[in-house]
């Protein structure tokens, strides 16, 4: 069943249950990467995937644009995991497979609004 998502009355995207399964996953993966930021930048996108992973579960995602940048670096880290190109800490590349082709679906579809 596809759910409706909308960014500031200007796009909204159809969510299927496996397209919400991705992006929950990409979420859940991101706070594990070996980013090079500030521990108050890694606090902060921490609490970004745990609101927006909440929104996507509870089928009522309004996001906010901070939002939306943590869903696409989400999205971008996932991929580059099932590229090899990217290393995580517990994450494995056959687990990250199982979203790699809805992963780059979304990613594209995620790209194409921030960039509205």
């Amino acid at each position: 069943m596809a759910r409706k998502i909308k960014k500031r009355n200007t796009a909204s995207i159809d969510l299927t249950d496996s397209d919400i399964s991705t992006l929950i996953y990409a979420l859940s993966i991101l706070p594990s990467f070996d980013l090079d930021v500030p521990e108050v930048q890694q606090d902060i996108n921490f609490q970004l995937c745990q609101s927006a992973a909440l929104k996507f579960s509870s089928h009522s995602p309004n996001l906010t644009l901070n939002e939306y940048r943590v869903v696409l670096s989400s999205l971008q880290g996932l991929v580059l995991i099932c590229q090899g190109e990217l290393t995580a800490d517990g994450v494995s590349i056959a687990e990250a497979q199982k979203y790699f082709f809805s992963a780059n679906k979304l990613l594209a579809t995620f790209e194409k609004i921030l960039n509205n």
